[in-house]
């Protein structure tokens, strides 16, 4: 267990990598000069969602706030903010690859998307797990396909989650605030009050893709 207090900087990538195989380590917050990147089974832990905040803090560099790539990854209790992707694959704040990873009890929010393509404005996820988290003013541009202003999804689970006051610079094009493909699943959200979408505040584009027990308009 590694317990660190208050810094300006971290955490960096290089802390991050040398963490062990189910460590846990408890962050405060810090201004991230580079992308958090989680490819092993440990833990990030902050102390209070609302008061542990990590954001990109070089505004003239894009990259996101997190990546988690791992199934028995997760990261809890943050505010992540400010993150802009301008890679392939979307998610200005959060990146959950192929192989999963948990985001838990966050907010993440004031994330943005702005390259061809704009995929996630906050969160991107192929898989894992995504619970118990407020995702808000995540902001997608108008270039080429335009979906998911707040979580584009084609695996994993997005749930008991609210997604409010997410937008988009696409003139109302965007396909759903909260977009499913493949065999992603919504499960007892709440999505409202986002704008500029005008295909539906949630939107499934698979016939394995799934919404159940939630409130969208």
């Amino acid at each position: 267990i590694f317990l660190f207090g208050s810094y300006t900087n971290g955490p960096t990538p290089e802390e991050v990598s040398c963490l062990g195989a189910y460590d846990m380590w408890r962050v405060s917050s810090g201004a991230l000069t580079a992308e958090i990147v989680v490819t092993k089974g440990v833990t990030l832990r902050g102390a209070d969602r609302d008061t542990t905040v990590l954001k990109r803090s070089n505004t003239k560099v894009y990259y996101r706030v997190l990546s988690l790539n791992h199934a028995d990854a997760k990261v809890c209790n943050f505010t992540l903010t400010n993150g802009q992707s301008n890679t392939e694959e979307g998610g200005g704040g959060v990146y959950i690859g192929a192989d999963g990873g948990t985001l838990e009890n966050c907010v993440v929010t004031g994330n943005t998307r702005k390259t061809w393509d704009c995929l996630g404005g906050n969160i991107y996820m192929k898989a894992g797990l995504v619970d118990r988290c407020r995702i808000s003013l995540g902001l997608i541009g108008n270039y080429g396909a335009v979906r998911g202003g707040g979580v584009w999804l084609s695996g994993g689970v997005l749930q008991n989650s609210l997604v409010i006051d997410n937008n988009d610079a696409s003139d109302g094009t965007m396909l759903g605030t909260v977009y499913v493909s493949g065999t992603g699943v919504v499960r007892n959200c709440t999505i409202v009050g986002n704008r500029g979408s005008s295909n539906g505040a949630l939107y499934l584009d698979s016939a394995t893709a799934k919404a159940v027990n939630c409130v969208a308009y």
